[in-house]
């Protein structure tokens, strides 16, 4: 997120602190965030006769694997049933604070810019 899309130059600096504050305050950490996706893959047995990946067919699956954000590269990792929706809702947590990490970034780049950051 950049100041121009938010518009923070004609915020005042005491706003900037409040809101600052405010937006670190939201995000205590608890430990329940992982920055990536959870992607679905279906994949093919290569048995010649199965009912599931003949010609036409989908495969089996889908399959679901975290992948980490690092940069846009990162080892996928396996997802189990079972926690699809647990991993999902730490995905969701860590796209909150990557969006809040460049809220932070563009409060405090300009109060650098006014020589106010604290």
């Amino acid at each position: 997120m950049n100041d121009y899309k938010i518009g923070l130059s004609g915020t005042s600096t005491r706003e900037l602190l409040r809101l600052r504050a405010e937006v670190a305050a939201r995000f205590a950490a608890d430990g329940r965030v992982m920055a990536g996706r959870v992607v679905g893959e279906r994949r093919a047995c290569g048995k010649p006769n199965c009912s599931k990946c003949g010609p036409g067919l989908a495969g089996h699956g889908p399959y679901r694997y975290f992948l980490p954000r690092r940069g846009g590269r990162g080892k996928a990792v396996y997802v189990p049933a079972a926690l699809v929706g647990e991993v999902e809702g730490y995905t969701r947590a860590g796209a909150a604070w990557w969006d809040a990490l460049e809220l932070l970034t563009s409060i405090n780049a300009e109060l650098l810019r006014r020589r106010e950051l604290d």
